[in-house]
């Protein structure tokens, strides 16, 4: 073969590939990785099904590929980016707040979809050896694993990268707002985070040191709702989907899970759609309830900044973890989902501004302020779901009682 010839071949298959990529990234993007086919990723490439299994055997090496490529870089600079926005180096600090604040109102989806692959590589194995090991690397890079000699320094940059991580994770539910309102005051609330850094902080907030006690029995499968099957199906859909993701979960599962007929869940609910939307806001009201009874307590003994403290430590305990996964596969699933993002519209929405109020009355703070505090304390929850999928070991290392102290002291 002629060198131009061979030259010619090289540059086609090199434009292929990345045609290949392109097309890829943007399927998982708009219906998630789950539902990746080939024959849709060849269509938007502009090629044919062959020329996809040329280069990749199955979908589950083209995502390898696509990781590899594409989504590991963007996915390893914004965890460092987020750690550094715990620098004590002002200048450092300034630069990673600015450029991380325009990544929240504004993600890539190289970003959005990069963090979608951590929660498929929790379910499937082939991705999994791939992503797990390249992001835990990157965790133990910025010092997450290991505690240094300064435990308020450690705790707090796990607790920033568990907020900007829960706010990426969240997309317009969390960054922004309502556009309507007056903005967030992001800056003023992550200077309120730090700013504890230069002063000593009061002892953690005397809650009871086992997480997992804080946080309270989960509601039952009989417990959700007044009807024992529809109650049933709707901690079965959770059960399911936090494990397969909402577009792997199938209704036959969810019906054997909760133990009744297929047409059970038709009888209750028109679509598997409308059931996520019910399971979300259902399971959303009842926790919510808890945690106000739970805060009330904590705040009548310990004053209003131990009942915050409670409240978010609450989320990490082993009792909300299944919970925690499934609101992260819901919020995967309302990308494409009308039902699934309606409901995640509503609870977000009051769940937030309702906290705001109470958040700017704890702290003092105007209610720009009091917005993005609220939505930081309850992106960290996710933020911290999201690491504990990659490295649960890193975690232990933290002190949370004091990450929590991070959210504001008195």
């Amino acid at each position: 073969m002629a060198p131009e010839a061979a030259e010619q071949r090289l540059r086609r298959r090199l434009a292929n590939d990345a045609a290949i990529r392109a097309a890829a990234l943007e399927e998982c993007h708009r219906r998630g990785i789950d539902a990746l086919g080939p024959t849709a990723v060849a269509r938007a490439a502009g090629l044919t099904t062959g020329a996809v299994y040329a280069r990749h055997e199955d979908v589950t090496e083209l995502v390898v590929d696509l990781w590899q490529s594409t989504l590991a870089p963007q996915v390893r600079d914004f965890v460092a980016l987020a750690a550094a926005t715990a620098s004590r180096d002002p200048v450092v600090n300034a630069s990673a707040n600015d450029r991380i604040f325009a990544l929240h109102l504004d993600p890539p989806p190289a970003l959005v979809v990069g963090l979608e692959a951590v929660l498929v590589a929790r379910r499937n194995t082939a991705i999994g050896e791939v992503v797990l090991p390249d992001v835990a690397a990157e965790l133990a890079a910025v010092g997450l694993g290991a505690a240094s000699g300064d435990p308020d320094q450690h705790a707090m940059t796990a607790m920033l990268l568990a907020i900007h991580l829960g706010l990426a994770l969240m997309g317009p539910w969390g960054p922004a707002g309502d556009p309507t309102e007056e903005p967030i005051d992001w800056r003023g609330a992550f200077g309120f985070f730090t700013a504890s850094s230069e002063r000593p902080l009061p002892d953690p907030p005397d809650v009871d040191p086992d997480v997992d006690e804080i946080g309270g029995r989960f509601p039952g499968p009989d417990e959700l709702d007044g009807d024992p099957t529809r109650s049933r199906l709707l901690h079965a859909a959770m059960e399911v989907m936090a494990r397969t993701g909402v577009e792997r979960a199938t209704v036959s599962r969810i019906a054997r899970r909760a133990g009744v007929s297929h047409g059970a869940i038709y009888a209750a609910f028109a679509t598997k759609d409308e059931l996520v939307a019910a399971t979300v806001r259902t399971v959303s009201d009842r926790l919510g309830a808890q945690d106000a009874e739970r805060g009330a307590e904590v705040a009548a003994r310990n004053g209003n900044f131990g009942a915050v403290a409670t409240v978010f430590l609450s989320r990490l305990s082993t009792e909300r973890r299944q919970w925690q996964r499934f609101r992260l596969e819901c919020l995967v699933a309302a990308r494409w989902s009308p039902e699934v993002a309606g409901a995640l519209d509503d609870l977000l929405s009051r769940l937030l501004d309702e906290g705001a109020v109470a958040i700017g009355a704890i702290f003092g703070s105007a209610l720009p302020l009091a917005r993005a505090q609220r939505r930081a304390i309850f992106a960290a929850s996710l933020g911290y779901t999201w690491l504990a999928i990659v490295d649960g070991a890193a975690l232990d290392t933290v002190d949370w009682r004091r990450s929590a102290g991070r959210m504001g002291a008195p």
